[in-house]
């Protein structure tokens, strides 16, 4: 049943964006009364919105607001590192162009990733969507997560 109400989350993103998913829109679109999201879902909003953020396309997570939840941003700033390895190769970007391109500062990034780990998302993305360009960019630099 929860599946269910993740995928009408994760269409209402798409088609508002990510910004309304606030705990109020949520129970409006869902039909869930105010006050009994606990009740009706058998988990928290920060539960259910972990499993939403999960289920997200990548691609949807480019939107950038001034208060997102931690791992909304954390997978906003890979969607938005795996957008600049595709033009500037997956070692050739910076956590600066990274930190643009999200709409957050240099700090957010760098206290949310290192630069490796930052490389290394990318490469998971590559490998997880089977991404031609990414894979290849990884091969050709020796990538550990390729050999592991």
């Amino acid at each position: 049943m929860i599946e269910h109400y993740i995928k009408k989350a994760v269409a209402l993103a798409k088609r508002e964006g990510v910004h309304t998913l606030s705990r109020e829109a949520l129970c409006a679109h869902l039909d869930i009364p105010p006050g009994s999201f606990a009740y009706a879902m058998g988990c928290s909003y920060s539960e259910f919105m972990d499993r939403v953020i999960d289920a997200m396309p990548l691609d949807l997570c480019m939107e950038s607001g001034p208060r997102m939840l931690p791992k909304l941003r954390r997978k906003q700033i890979i969607a938005c590192a795996v957008k600049l390895a595709r033009t500037h190769k997956y070692w050739g970007f910076s956590r600066k162009q990274v930190a643009d391109l999200a709409g957050t500062s240099e700090a957010n990034i760098s206290r949310l990733f290192t630069t490796a780990e930052l490389r290394e998302e990318v490469v998971r993305h590559g490998i997880a969507v089977r991404d031609p360009e990414l894979l290849a960019q990884a091969k050709a630099n020796n990538d550990k997560l390729l050999t592991a």
